[in-house]
């Protein structure tokens, strides 16, 4: 009986280490962007916008934290010569700079990014979620 025990410890610690190092997968997608058109009111894509319209920047690479890992991660490639904002959910998240890679680390679970150029002209939206890695690559 002792044995069996220790075989069924043994079993399920192995099957638990086994998920909890497993590889996420990681996707790439050329995101094309669309013209907004100019209407007045507000972006039905957004629900929470920038405080006082300061724009934050995302961090250009992932930090190193210690405890719990975040539960996603969305890389985005801004591709255009100009900031673009970025909103998860309708969330204002932060801002890329032109020409430049961020990373956001997500503690929850999302559905939609969305993105808009600083000169409100362009936009992007891509749907994603926590089951692997996106790599959103912003392009004109």
């Amino acid at each position: 009986m002792k044995k069996l025990i220790v075989l069924v410890l043994i079993a399920s610690a192995m099957l638990s280490s086994q998920n909890l190092f497993a590889q996420k997968c990681k996707k790439q997608i050329d995101a094309k962007s669309t013209s907004m058109t100019t209407t007045r009111g507000k972006d039905k894509n957004i629900s929470v916008g920038m405080v006082n319209g300061q724009r934050v920047f995302l961090s250009d690479g992932t930090v190193k934290k210690r405890g719990k890992a975040p539960a996603c991660t969305i890389n985005l490639i801004n591709e255009i010569p100009q900031d673009v904002d970025v909103y998860v959910d309708g969330r204002y998240i932060g801002s890329l700079q032109a020409n430049r890679q961020g990373v956001i680390d997500n503690d929850e679970k999302y559905e939609k990014v969305y993105c808009v150029s600083a000169d409100k002209k362009l936009s992007w939206s891509q749907q994603g979620d926590c089951d692997c890695i996106y790599e959103f690559k912003l392009k004109k």
